[in-house]
């Protein structure tokens, strides 16, 4: 009698986590629709659609994908075994600071920073496809027969500002409402990349994405000004690690733009 009951008791919990999950489920693809970045303004460094290239549509992780016809695509993916990763442009950025009039050593400090998340973009591009399972690409330093090339440019870096964070996050502890002070202090990121062919310089495949810092009632990256953005990084390398594996017509999803983990 008493197993019954326990039965029944951890059914009925079941089923009203499942009711739950079913009302908050619109809630949350309403949140993603809210907080997820607005895509940065096209620089120039990949092409535009045309040119032998069609737009993917559908459950992408970037504001955009270019690619060759399917078909076609799938095809030409068979005849490559070897990826060089490019030193990350970082030109576009560098101008940006350049025309916020810094003091130079304040400049030179945030130059500095980009060539460092650079660096960190590009290994960790790296490793995503050095550590993936089964990918049928191998990560070369010079390019050869049967190579691909994967080019990046950084187009906007903003660190988080941890000052306006740590204030906020203290203040919404006190004051309701007081949280929304760090709305405005949220960085962001994005990039454009392209795919060629080492030995024709065709373009393959081409991808944008914009990134902003993700909401959390609590996070440890919002006092630190480049841990969002180092997150951000991390989940674009493991993105194209998991197209590039499937050709790029291996549908893979975005992250969300929010999170309840504090670290």
């Amino acid at each position: 009698m008493s197993l019954s009951r326990s039965k029944r008791a951890l059914h009925v919990r079941l089923l009203f986590s499942f009711r739950i999950l079913a009302c908050c489920f619109p809630l949350i693809l309403v949140a993603c629709a809210v907080f997820k970045a607005s895509p940065a303004a096209d620089r120039g460094f990949i092409p535009s659609i045309g040119g032998g290239l069609v737009e993917v549509r559908g459950q992408v992780p970037f504001n955009r994908l270019l690619i060759l016809p399917p078909d076609q695509l799938r095809t030409r993916m068979k005849g490559y075994d070897k990826l060089v990763v490019a030193e990350v442009d970082t030109k576009f950025v560098r101008r940006a600071i350049r025309r916020r009039g810094m003091p130079p050593r304040y400049r030179q400090q945030r130059w500095d920073e980009l060539s460092e998340v650079a660096r960190y973009m590009r290994e960790r591009f790296r490793n995503a496809i050095i550590y993936h399972a089964s990918h049928p690409l191998k990560v070369v330093d010079q390019p050869g027969e049967r190579t691909l090339v994967l080019e990046m440019a950084l187009v906007e870096l903003v660190p988080t500002n941890a000052v306006v964070n740590t204030v906020g996050t203290v203040l919404g502890v006190f004051v309701p409402g007081g949280g929304l002070l760090k709305l405005p202090a949220k960085g962001s990121v994005a990039f454009e990349a392209r795919l060629k062919d080492a030995a024709s310089g065709e373009v393959l495949a081409a991808f944008k994405d914009r990134e902003r810092d993700k909401s959390a009632p609590f996070s440890v990256k919002d006092i630190q000004q480049y841990a969002h953005i180092r997150e951000s990084i991390d989940e674009w390398a493991e993105q194209f690690a998991r197209l590039s594996a499937g050709a790029f017509l291996v549908p893979v999803g975005d992250s969300l733009p929010f999170t309840f983990k504090p670290f």
